[in-house]
């Protein structure tokens, strides 16, 4: 297949693109390299891989390769950010109107598209049912509002197209990050030698980053459409799990407890819809944990290096200017 992967330069999409050429197909990536492409260069010698930096919202520019691929793989979106950062009209352009109008592209080209979207869609916990695709989405967080609404412009156009809710990504990716739940609290107890905790006791889903990319492949193979939870329900866990597996990596350390903040994501997820189709995890938490600290380990490495978060390298066009 010929697959253009939007975001292929990310944390995620850098994987999916390793895997995809692995697999024998060719990669179109296309991203705006907020973070760069130095992790990418080994890619630039494969005959089956082709790179085209741009915008999201520049349909000109993006047309003509949804138009020569098979599939699109829609990625890129504006993450979860801090809350210093006031650029929430700039999420439901990008996230929301921007993969709305990608897909109207891919239904105007006979083009399948499969949509990045996130568990965080389901919000809260309204009791202690696990949450299947077919129970009611309410975000919370706008990030998780711009996916929702996204998801359902899509699907009003595109009825064959790929909705994948990913479980919360962790683990190593050659565009590493560790503003992400597991990744974060691992560097500072490796670090540090202390993490702050907040609302230990609710209940998150995780993926490692590699059977998220595995998990969209698998999906395309048995030409799947609809939504799928991706995951799995053995990475169902509370934080308190997450602390002990790192305690069994690189031993103990201090834990604060920071009472006054709230987690607004607590859920159990069910993943039995694409488990039950064959797909199954590669990655244990405990695996992912001991590659990262591998690469924590490595000589040079300064984990707290801006490039190695989302959150503060925006580009200074999504920040709302104060003065």
């Amino acid at each position: 297949m010929d697959i253009l992967i939007t975001g292929n330069c990310g944390y995620v999409g850098s994987i999916m693109t390793d895997l995809f050429l692995k697999e024998g197909h060719k990669v179109i990536g296309y991203d705006i390299l907020m973070h760069g492409k130095e992790h990418m260069i080994h890619f630039e010698d494969n005959e089956n891989y082709e790179f085209h930096k741009g915008d999201t919202r520049d349909f000109d520019k993006i047309e003509p390769l949804i138009e020569k691929s098979d599939v699109v793989v829609h990625l890129a979106a504006i993450p979860r950010v801090d809350d210093c950062l006031d650029i929430e009209p700039e999420m439901y352009e990008i996230n929301s109107n921007a993969s709305i109008e990608i897909a109207r592209l891919c239904l105007k080209h006979d083009k399948k598209i499969v949509f990045a979207s996130t568990c965080s869609v389901y919000g809260m916990l309204e009791d202690d049912n696990e949450i299947t695709e077919e129970s009611e989405a309410n975000p919370t967080t706008i990030y998780a509002k711009t996916k929702a609404e996204a998801e359902l412009g899509i699907q009003r156009l595109c009825p064959d197209a790929l909705i994948c809710r990913f479980a919360t990504a962790y683990g190593f990716s050659p565009r590493m990050r560790y503003d992400l739940f597991i990744n974060e609290v691992t560097r500072d107890a490796y670090v540090k030698k202390k993490i702050e905790l907040f609302d230990p006791k609710v209940w998150r889903c995780f993926i490692n980053t590699k059977d998220m990319a595995r998990g969209v492949l698998f999906l395309l193979k048995n030409d799947k459409s609809g939504i799928y939870n991706i995951g799995s329900n053995d990475q169902n866990v509370n934080k308190t799990k997450i602390v002990d597996s790192i305690k069994n990596e690189i031993g103990d350390f201090q834990i604060d407890i920071l009472r006054e903040k709230k987690d607004p994501r607590d859920y159990r997820i069910n993943f039995d819809k694409i488990t039950n189709l064959g797909f199954s995890i590669e990655k244990e938490i405990q695996t992912g944990i001991k590659d990262m600290v591998e690469h924590l380990s490595l000589p040079g490495i300064n984990p707290y290096d801006i490039k190695y978060t989302n959150y503060k390298k925006l580009p200074e066009r999504f920040v709302k200017d104060s003065s």
